[in-house]
């Protein structure tokens, strides 16, 4: 599996966690705001929510909650 990846410029440890990132991102922007943001990193793999809002600003250079906010 690493050998199919090794020309994407990911590890496929890297790829997974970007897969589950996008999905909490469409889940964030289309959740109803009575739906945490802890419950939408743990349904998608999180352990942490302080791991999983790390991961996401460092991605989408936005916090999960201005995302929240801004899909309000």
């Amino acid at each position: 599996m690493h050998k199919l990846f090794s020309g994407s410029g990911y590890t496929v440890r890297e790829w997974v966690k970007v897969q589950r990132l996008e999905a909490a991102h469409r889940d964030l922007a289309a959740s109803p705001q009575g739906v945490n943001i802890g419950e939408i990193a743990y349904r998608w793999g999180f352990s942490e929510q302080a791991q999983f809002c790390r991961a996401f600003k460092q991605h989408f250079g936005i916090s999960a909650s201005e995302l929240r906010n801004d899909s309000a």
